[in-house]
């Protein structure tokens, strides 16, 4: 697994996942879906493979944001949800 900056990358994952679900079709994505446009998106010159961002996502990023009453995440659909302003 490439090295990279996990601090910046979870930051910067972070915003591209609240902006991916605000854009989203009734607001959520699945998890696959999720790591496809974070990748898709990465323009660094060497991009963490799928397997180090599904775990950034998974362990850091949505617990971050579910925390924050931004997501919700469902782990047995692998379904990400954004909580609207109005909704929190």
């Amino acid at each position: 697994m490439p090295e990279f900056d996990r601090e910046f990358h979870t930051d910067e994952w972070s915003q591209t996942i609240v902006d991916y679900l605000a854009d989203a079709d009734n607001g959520t994505a699945s998890l696959d879906d999720l790591v496809e446009h974070i990748i898709e998106q990465e323009t660094h010159a060497v991009a963490p493979d799928r397997e180090a961002v599904s775990y950034e996502v998974v362990h850091v990023c949505l617990p971050t944001l579910a925390e924050n009453g931004v997501v919700e995440f469902n782990e047995l659909t692998e379904t990400i949800e954004y909580r609207t302003p109005s909704a929190r």
